[in-house]
């Protein structure tokens, strides 16, 4: 919605959680081209997921499975 972080899944863009918010927004204001985010798996709470996130090309990928996704910011 043009106020927050998200990353476009099949069924349309999702916000990243706080953290992850808070996280994206401090690099983006910092300079930073690039995070790693730890995220847990929203359907197995016992399943983290980490992403490499590309503040330049605005990408998400995950690092296990090597899924890259679009990512918008506020």
């Amino acid at each position: 919605d043009g106020k927050v972080w998200q990353v476009q899944l099949e069924t349309g863009w999702v916000s990243f959680n706080a953290d992850a918010q808070t996280q994206l927004s401090a690099a983006k204001a910092g300079g930073q081209t690039q995070v790693t985010l730890t995220q847990k798996d929203p359907k197995h709470n016992s399943i983290t997921h980490t992403y490499e996130i590309n503040l330049v090309a605005m990408t998400q990928k995950n690092t296990k499975s090597g899924t890259e996704r679009r990512i918008r910011g506020p």
